[in-house]
C-alpha cells in the first residue's frame, strides 16, 4: 500500500500530497462548521525506538475556536482512492502527535 509505515502496536498511513484547500474542505464536511487553516506540523511518532507514523499534519481552527488535525493518505493505491482523517483537539487531544495516536488506536479498534 502506498506510504505505509508499520511498527508492532500500530499502522498508520503516512500523509500524502493533497492541498490545504483539499483538507479544509474535508475538515468542515467532517465536523459541519467552518474551519480555517492555522499551521502545518510535521510529525514523527516513535514507539519503541522505531518510527512508527511520520508526516505532515495540518491544523484548523473551526468557526467556534477548536483545533482539528488533519490528513490524508492513499486507501487503495490501485484506484487512488483516499482517504480524510480530521480529528477533533481538546481533552487528552492536546497536539498533532496526540491526533496520530488517537487515529491509530481508533484505526485498530474497527481493524480488529
Amino acid at each position: 500500500m502506498d506510504g505505509l509505515r508499520s511498527c508492532g502496536a500500530y499502522t498508520l498511513s503516512v500523509t500524502s500530497e493533497v492541498s490545504v484547500e483539499e483538507l479544509r474542505a474535508a475538515v468542515e464536511n467532517l465536523h459541519g462548521r467552518a474551519a480555517a487553516f492555522v499551521v502545518r506540523h510535521v510529525v514523527q511518532d516513535r514507539f519503541r525506538g522505531e518510527i512508527a507514523w511520520e508526516g505532515e499534519v495540518h491544523e484548523f481552527a473551526l468557526d467556534d475556536g477548536r483545533p482539528v488535525y488533519a490528513w490524508s493518505y492513499v486507501e487503495d493505491a490501485r484506484t487512488r482512492r483516499r482517504r480524510f482523517l480530521a480529528v477533533l483537539g481538546g481533552g487528552k487531544i492536546d497536539g498533532p502527535v496526540a491526533a496520530v495516536r488517537a487515529a491509530a488506536v481508533a484505526q485498530r479498534r474497527r481493524e480488529s
